[in-house]
Formats: structure tokens, C-alpha cells, sequence
């Protein structure tokens, strides 16, 4: 039986960490099923619902992140592409910088119960997203 390495790593060393849990993992807890799938929860993972609802909802809006890449990656290639394509990668970099910096702030602030969770997980992707619209019409 040759089964890979992650399974085993999974099994013998279970996720700490809300980060590492994956999004029905993530169901279970809210529904308040306790080591499903072979979660093996301890008491330090145990999360209050605005710290749950976060994660749950950034689990959905991380996968957004690659689309709001491309559409700022799309008008900074088309303008600068033309006058050298060095300062819009150098653009490019900065600001998928900021943008992670941006993700873990609104992180730090929904976990301080500074911002709505909800808000805290899509409002990075929302705010990057309309930035790149807004280069994406100005371009054409």
C-alpha cells in the first residue's frame, strides 16, 4: 500500500490551528460536531463565532485572491507593457505586497473584535478587485 506522505503527516500531527482546518472542518465545529473526519480537536482550537465565522468566510473569499490578481495584473501589463515591462512587474509586486499586508491586517482586526468578521474576510478582495476594475476601464 503506497499512500502518500500528507496522510500520514495529517494523522500524526493534526491541524492547530484554525488556518489549517479545512472548510467542512471548519462546518463541523460551527454545527458544533466535535472530530469529524479525523479532527482531533484540542482545547485550544476551541473557537467563538465571530472567530469562526471569519475563517469560514475566508476560506471562501481565498480563492478570489487569484482573480483579483489578474485583474490588476491585466491593465498594469497593457500600460506599462508598452513602455517597458520592468515597472509594471515592479507595480505588480507592491501591490500583491500590499495586498497580503491588507489580508492579515483585516485578520488582525476581526480577531480583535475591532471589525466585522465578514467584513474583515471579503474586504480585501472587494477593495483590491474594484481598484483593479477601475485601472482595467481606464485602460480601454
Amino acid at each position: 500500500l503506497n499512500l502518500p506522505k500528507d496522510i500520514f503527516s495529517y494523522v500524526y500531527n493534526p491541524p492547530t490551528s484554525a488556518e489549517e482546518l479545512t472548510f467542512h472542518e471548519l462546518l463541523a465545529l460551527r454545527t458544533g460536531v466535535r472530530g469529524t473526519a479525523g479532527m482531533s480537536l484540542n482545547n485550544s482550537m476551541m473557537l467563538d463565532a465571530p472567530h469562526l465565522a471569519f475563517y469560514l468566510h475566508r476560506k471562501l473569499a481565498a480563492p478570489l485572491a487569484a482573480l483579483v490578481a489578474v485583474l490588476l495584473a491585466i491593465p498594469l501589463s497593457l500600460h506599462f507593457g508598452r513602455s517597458g515591462g520592468y515597472v509594471g512587474l515592479l507595480l505588480s509586486v507592491v501591490l500583491a505586497f500590499f495586498f497580503i499586508v491588507t489580508q492579515q491586517w483585516t485578520q488582525i482586526l476581526a480577531e480583535t473584535y475591532r471589525l466585522h468578521p465578514v467584513f474583515a474576510a471579503w474586504a480585501p478582495d472587494a477593495l483590491y478587485g474594484i481598484l483593479g476594475l477601475v485601472l482595467l476601464v481606464r485602460e480601454e
